[in-house]
C-alpha cells in the first residue's frame, strides 16, 4: 500500500462521527432523479465514504454542505473511491 492508500484506510475505518448526520441528510438529497445514487446503491455507499474520510482528514474545512454534488460528479468519473478523494483533495488545495 502506499501512502494515499494508507491514508483513506485509516481515516475510512475512523470512528469520529461529527459529520454522520449532516452527510447522511446530504446523501438523499444528491441527485434523486439519478438512479445510481438511490439509497443502498454502490455509488451511495462510495458517497458517504468520500465525504466521511475527507471531513475526518481535512480538519480545517470538515464538511460542507454542497461538497457532496462535487464528489457525486467525481465518482461518475473514476471508479475507485480512493481517487475522487484525491481529487477532491487537490480541488480544495488549489
Amino acid at each position: 500500500m502506499n501512502n494515499i492508500d494508507n491514508i483513506y484506510h485509516n481515516y475510512k475505518k475512523s470512528l469520529n462521527k461529527k459529520y454522520d448526520n449532516e452527510i447522511n441528510k446530504d446523501l438523499l438529497r444528491t441527485f434523486p432523479n439519478d438512479s445510481s445514487f438511490q439509497r443502498g446503491s454502490t455509488c451511495y455507499k462510495k458517497l458517504f465514504n468520500i465525504l466521511k474520510v475527507y471531513s475526518n482528514y481535512n480538519k480545517e474545512i470538515g464538511y460542507a454542505q454542497g461538497m457532496n454534488f462535487i464528489v457525486a460528479k467525481l465518482i461518475k468519473f473514476f471508479d475507485k473511491e480512493k481517487d475522487s478523494f484525491i481529487y477532491l483533495d487537490s480541488l480544495f488545495n488549489k
